[in-house]
């Protein structure tokens, strides 16, 4: 009992000033100068041009960073590559519970068959865009184009259909060495055909 009554009378000491009377103003009072952190961000947006910011973020000037400049293939051929992969870490749920450990390889093509046919070109290159027009491949709705150069949106308004960057992460897991390539599921692993097609005369 006289614990609780030594807090409440510590209590009561300490909350006194803020239930006391109003006591007269110490010290010098200083009117606030800074301006409202709103209404100098409505200014400076309004003050910026906004139809000149939308005009300058056009899709036709955007170019991944990591895009490969591939030569022109030089004869046709036909090559195979690997798709197994080993993991570079664990891979663990959301308990912390080990699913795959590192070191552990697998191919994705063992657990599902994929359909999708991939066409590489190089985008300015008037040649084998050209290439893709004539090709039975531009009308085959299992196929997907992209390039290594070249402004994917005008291609796409072009030859009405999805253009895609083939960026080094896709170059690289294919193994592409030239363009024009057509890349399929063969089996167990990726079909690469490079294409040789015959250059116009100047």
């Amino acid at each position: 009992m006289k614990i609780f009554l030594l807090i409440f009378f510590m209590v009561c000491i300490v909350s006194y000033p803020a239930i006391g009377k109003e006591l007269a103003v110490t010290g010098i009072i200083y009117t606030i100068t800074e301006r409202d952190a709103l209404e100098e961000l409505e200014e400076r947006v309004k003050a910026v041009d906004w139809n000149k910011q939308l005009q300058s973020i056009k899709p036709t000037k955007y170019r991944p960073p990591n895009l490969s400049d591939l030569p022109r293939a030089r004869r046709s051929r036909i090559f195979q590559v690997d798709m197994r992969y080993t993991l570079e870490h664990d891979i663990v749920n959301d308990k912390g519970e080990l699913l795959y450990p590192k070191g552990y390889t697998f191919n994705p093509l063992d657990n599902f068959e994929y359909k999708r046919t991939l066409v590489i070109i190089n985008g300015d290159d008037p040649e084998q865009v050209k290439w893709f027009r004539s090709s039975p491949l531009r009308n085959k709705i299992d196929v997907s184009l992209f390039i290594t150069q070249g402004a994917s949106f005008e291609l796409s308004k072009s030859i009405n259909r999805p253009v895609y960057y083939a960026t080094l992460p896709l170059v690289a897991r294919f193994q592409l060495k030239a363009v024009p390539s057509i890349v399929k599921a063969k089996g167990k692993n990726m079909e690469i055909e490079e294409v040789a097609i015959q250059r116009s005369k100047e």
